[in-house]
């Protein structure tokens, strides 16, 4: 009888290992969970004065899990998330030349308006150059800033801004309006710089510079959006920390030449979490690593006994 030798036995039982490890073998499932929230400005901010900052309240508007099964999310954001706002403008400086004027922090005030066809409530700024205030010795004054319709986010003397920081990272699909004047445009950008160091403080990374000094400093421009009190977002970026201001072509990009007076009412976007599942196999059922063991075992035992 011909003898089967010890090489032939490990190369059989290495292709019957490989069938059966592949049947047992349990692949891991990734599951992507999105979120969508809405921000609103808080009715607290329309109290008939300017403030330093306002609030937004949010809130979850959907959820949905792929694929399907999913079970639930270990990191679930919460249904209800906050964000804060304030107002910006290129101000600081004696330039004679608007591009080169820096950044620094005014007023927000809201007023609810159903000039939309829906009752909202929006906020406008107020830079530090209002009614004439020589404002660390500018050459270009805002005259009519804080008055009808400079009482908004325009770019009329200034680009002002408002600055939107939120509980965590999200990305941004739809900004809502209550209210424009004239055109009704918008620039989006969005913070993607590091954010890990130690008291990191996102105002560092506005204050004192320039717009077109923003994209050097960790500022992303996300796009100008034209028209309409509801303008769709579509990025993959997400931040905790979004700039959005009447059309402004010193952070990038083309605009019109005509001048924007918006009063921002909400924010739309989402938060994505994905979460991997190992597949571990039902009880009883070696692991692919346990039945390579086992017969490395058996084979070892054959040739034993073919020896004998």
């Amino acid at each position: 009888m011909k003898r089967i030798s010890t090489k032939q036995l490990a190369s059989g039982f290495l292709l019957v290992l490989g069938t059966c490890a592949g049947g047992l073998a349990h692949a891991d499932t990734t599951y992507t969970y999105t979120y969508g929230y809405q921000w609103n400005v808080s009715s607290s901010c329309a109290n008939g004065s300017w403030n330093t900052s306002c609030g937004l309240n949010g809130g979850q508007t959907s959820s949905s899990a792929s694929p399907s099964g999913a079970p639930t999310d270990p990191n679930a954001p919460a249904a209800s998330l906050s964000a804060s706002a304030t107002g910006w403008a290129n101000t600081q400086g004696n330039s004679s030349t608007l591009a080169n004027q820096t950044l620094e922090q005014g007023k927000v005030q809201a007023w609810t308006s159903s000039s939309s066809g829906t009752s909202r409530t929006g906020m406008g700024v107020r830079n530090l150059d209002y009614s004439n205030t020589a404002n660390g010795g500018e050459s270009r004054l805002d005259g009519s800033e804080g008055s009808s319709p400079e009482h908004a986010v325009d770019n009329n003397e200034r680009y002002d801004s408002i600055l939107y920081a939120f509980d965590q990272s999200v990305s941004l699909t739809g900004v809502s309006l209550s209210w424009y004047s004239g055109d009704s445009d918008v620039s989006v950008l969005a913070y993607t710089g590091d954010t890990s160091v130690p008291s990191f403080d996102i105002t560092t990374k506005l204050s004192d510079l320039r717009y077109d000094q923003l994209a050097a400093n960790g500022w992303s421009f996300i796009g100008h959006y034209n028209g309409g009190y509801d303008k769709a977002i579509n990025t993959p970026t997400s931040s905790s920390y979004w700039l959005i201001g009447a059309a402004n072509p010193l952070v990038g990009g083309s605009v019109d030449g005509t001048n924007d007076y918006i009063k921002i009412a909400s924010l739309a976007g989402k938060i994505t979490n994905e979460f991997t599942q190992h597949q571990t196999p039902p009880p009883g059922v070696p692991e692919p690593g346990s039945l390579a063991l086992l017969g490395l075992g058996s084979l070892l035992l054959v040739r034993a006994r073919a020896k004998s």
